[in-house]
């Protein structure tokens, strides 16, 4: 059974990412998700008596990887997606890749972790402390969503698998195929189509994990474990500009 707080926070991210329109849907996505939307906000009011959901924005990306191209901070492009929704947010940001974790997790109600230039498996000691963060706030029932990086390394930090994959680059706006519809979804997609910019994968999914959506690039594109960690290899934030700015740096 998907609890509240879980389908609120899974039904922002794939209605976002599969029903912007600024992304190119697959076949049988919806053009918009107003529709799942509306039910996002109720599941969010009844999750709570609190009608702010605090989500805790911990950021992988560091400053010594290379120059900002969000035209503003990575942060500040996690935040705006979120906020096209108008869902009832507030953030707190983490920079994780310098250091800073919450003192527990209970410090916020939910999890999101970015994208970033580094690998799950490096070995960077602020790495090992963000996979350890991420298995304490598993085990005290958060809900966990990951983007690219983020999605690599709730997969390696739960049990699953990443590696530099052989198939090279996947780069540009890709479609995948959804294998496993869920009830947060809108309607019953077939498919959906997010920008790309990675090499590693997960090739072995967390103990308990759902397969939710591949393709022959990347098979584990899209999955889920007990209904509330989420990991999106794509980047539902990238728009079509911003896109071509990373591209062009």
């Amino acid at each position: 059974m998907i609890t509240n707080a879980v389908q609120g926070a899974a039904a922002l991210a794939f209605c976002l990412s599969s029903g912007a329109s600024e992304l190119a849907p697959g076949p049988g996505l919806r053009a918009e998700p107003s529709c799942g939307i509306s039910c996002m906000m109720e599941c969010l009011k009844c999750q709570t008596k609190n009608p702010i959901l605090h989500v805790g924005i911990l950021n992988a990306f560091h400053p010594a990887d290379g120059p900002d191209i969000h035209g503003g901070s990575p942060v500040d492009l996690y935040a705006d997606f979120l906020d096209s929704v108008n869902a009832p947010f507030a953030y707190v940001v983490f920079e994780a890749a310098q250091g800073q974790l919450p003192s527990s997790p209970d410090a916020c109600d939910a999890y999101l972790i970015t994208g970033s230039l580094r690998g799950a498996y490096d070995d960077d000691p602020w790495i090992a402390a963000l996979s350890q963060f991420v298995r304490d706030s598993y085990g005290a029932g958060k809900t966990l969503v990951g983007i690219c990086f983020g999605h690599q390394l709730l997969s390696q930090a739960l049990g699953g698998k990443v590696v530099k994959s052989e198939n090279g680059w996947g780069l540009g706006l890709l479609t995948f195929r959804i294998t496993k519809p869920k009830p947060w979804m809108s309607a019953q997609p077939e498919g959906c189509s997010l920008y790309f910019a990675h090499q590693d994968q997960v090739t072995q999914l967390p103990p308990n994990a759902e397969l939710l959506g591949g393709n022959a690039f990347c098979p584990n594109a899209f999955y889920s474990v007990d209904d509330r960690v989420l990991g999106i290899q794509g980047h539902p934030e990238f728009s079509p500009a911003l896109w071509r700015a990373w591209w062009r740096a």
